[in-house]
């Protein structure tokens, strides 16, 4: 058992310090792409383009599910961050890089692209769109009601409709669903 827990912590803090081995740069979309050469991302992948490496960046920033890429040997490889395990490796010759997301859970979003889940939807019941969060399975962490996405997991103290919108799994005061609660435990 000591040594699972050990390998356990050898491994998490190996991968922890490899994107700190690579020299990231601004790339397309203003900086909202950074990448860095000789790198790649494992798994993930759900598309790939015949292109050039300079233009990989350019696709991943058209495609509201690709959180980073990987170009090699003329393809240009767009990956899902759902399946990101522990960052960037190195690979001689190759292209790695990552969509900066800008918005935590609770966030105000206006569509997916704006969120570090890929997420956006209702945030409470606020009427009020914010980024959610990911179940810990990788799941999406929405949930529907009265014909409308709704954020799951929101803290304590956010107002809901539900009981699955809260963190807790209590929603305290919503009269099954016809007035506003507040998420509590």
């Amino acid at each position: 058992m000591q040594l699972t827990k050990a390998l356990l912590v050898s491994v998490t803090l190996v991968s922890s310090t490899l994107a700190q081995d690579f020299y990231w740069n601004a790339g397309d979309g203003n900086g909202k792409i950074q990448w860095a050469p000789n790198c790649d991302f494992n798994g993930g992948d759900y598309a790939h383009y015949n292109v050039p490496a300079e233009q990989c960046g350019r696709k991943c920033l058209e495609s509201n599910e690709c959180t980073y890429f990987t170009w090699g040997s003329g393809i240009c490889w767009l990956k899902d961050g759902r399946y990101w395990g522990f960052g960037p490796t190195s690979a001689n010759g190759a292209v790695c890089g990552y969509k900066v997301l800008q918005s935590e859970p609770g966030a105000a979003c206006g569509d997916y692209f704006d969120c570090y889940s890929s997420i956006c939807a209702y945030w409470g019941a606020t009427g009020n769109k914010g980024c959610c969060r990911n179940k810990p399975d990788g799941a999406a962490g929405v949930t529907m009601y009265a014909g409308y996405n709704y954020c799951k997991l929101v803290p304590n103290g956010v107002s809901c409709w539900t009981d699955s919108q809260c963190a807790s799994g209590h929603c305290r005061g919503n009269a099954a669903g016809l007035k506003r609660g507040t998420c509590d435990a």
